[in-house]
């Protein structure tokens, strides 16, 4: 039987016949659900196993983990068992967190059923009994990641920077991310801008050279950044005008020379917030792994370090952690990664090397409009 994207109340799913089903050449009423006209059409068993697919990757029932039978075997008789085991869910309620389908939606849970042929699953149980475990990292018997910001950033400030040591490796602990830098990577070919105040003392050198002056800093002149220290030169780059100018802070009255970069097949990593939720959202999208979903809160905490305004308060020892983090994405071979501005809706760059083709500049005259928000 066919199914269209109004059979189940969710937009989760309603995207995903929009995606994989073939689209009519006019509205027409679904024999199925004889709701309201739609225009799409997908064989049931083809999202029948696009969800069961998607709901074994993040969770086990009882047929696999056991725990509960284990637990009768573990307590005392008249005991309650539950007290021995971590948090269950019912099919029910994994429908819910995946796929925004509401408990009473009987029908989708018909169709996970395998009990119309020969292969009888898990998915034959009723859905609202207790036997699924999240095999994410919700419980400590989960054998997935595990990175904590907090105690990463304490260890390579305070403890030991450049080295492991007995209690602590911060090598290993970095090594928990491979897997969703890997899933956030992507190929990049863009336009993209980057900025420098000028005035009398420079403007002249940089009409003169603007691909060096507003290229990639030598690294003898190279400071201490966010995501790089002293010596080390990455290049900052923006996807707008408008995010340079206020990355640079650029005050009313002054001009700002601006450079106009291309880059090709570059392969950065993406950390924007719109890449990661796209993907959070999508139970069905293959970059979702186990990992992805365990590190998200890993991911977020960096992300709102590196994207934080920068304070004329902080300190070297504060950029610590996300230099190392950034480092260990250079040694991965990828060419840089993009994040969110904290100051407006654009984007930010970091390239690792000079891996841009300049392309042109111009001069910025910052009036009351550009300025006004970088006071």
């Amino acid at each position: 039987m066919k199914i269209c994207e109004f059979c189940f109340e969710s937009d989760i799913i309603c995207n995903f016949i929009k995606e994989k089903g073939v689209k009519l050449s006019a509205y027409k009423t679904c024999e199925r659900c004889k709701g309201e006209e739609s225009l799409y059409r997908l064989n049931k068993l083809e999202l029948k196993e696009a969800a069961q697919n998607s709901i074994r990757k993040f969770y086990e029932h009882e047929f696999e983990h056991g725990l509960v039978q284990s637990a009768s075997s573990w307590g005392d008789k008249g005991d309650d068992i539950g007290t021995l085991l971590p948090d269950l869910m019912s099919l029910k309620d994994i429908c819910y967190e995946l796929f925004e389908l509401d408990t009473i939606n009987n029908d989708f849970y018909e169709l996970l059923k395998d009990s119309a042929t020969d292969d009888a699953s898990e998915f034959d149980d009723c859905p609202d009994s207790e036997l699924w475990l999240d095999m994410r990292c919700n419980w400590e018997g989960s054998a997935r990641i595990f990175f904590n910001w907090d105690t990463f950033c304490e260890n390579v400030k305070h403890k030991a920077r450049f080295f492991d040591y007995l209690n602590y490796s911060r090598k290993k602990e970095l090594e928990n991310l491979k897997e969703t830098f890997e899933t956030l990577s992507a190929t990049m070919s863009c336009i993209l801008y980057r900025g420098r105040s000028a005035d009398k003392t420079n403007l002249e050198e940089i009409k003169i050279n603007p691909s060096k002056k507003l290229g990639i800093v030598p690294p003898k002149n190279a400071k201490n950044n966010r995501f790089s220290p002293v010596g080390i030169s990455y290049v900052y780059l923006s996807s707008d005008k408008e995010t340079v100018i206020k990355e640079i802070r650029a005050i009313q009255n002054s001009k700002v020379a601006m450079g106009k970069f291309k880059i090709n097949k570059l392969e950065l990593i993406d950390l924007r917030e719109i890449t990661i939720q796209k993907i959070k959202k999508n139970p069905f999208s293959e970059k979702l792994t186990s990992e992805l979903s365990c590190s998200f809160k890993v991911i977020k905490k960096f992300i709102n370090d590196i994207s934080k305004e920068i304070n004329k308060k902080d300190q070297p020892l504060d950029y610590v952690p996300t230099q190392i983090v950034s480092e260990y994405i250079w040694s991965l071979g990828y060419q840089g990664f993009i994040f969110d501005s904290s100051l407006c809706n654009g984007d930010n760059y970091v390239l690792f090397n000079d891996s841009y083709e300049y392309d042109s500049y111009e001069i910025i005259d910052i009036d009351n409009t550009l300025a006004e928000n970088n006071q």
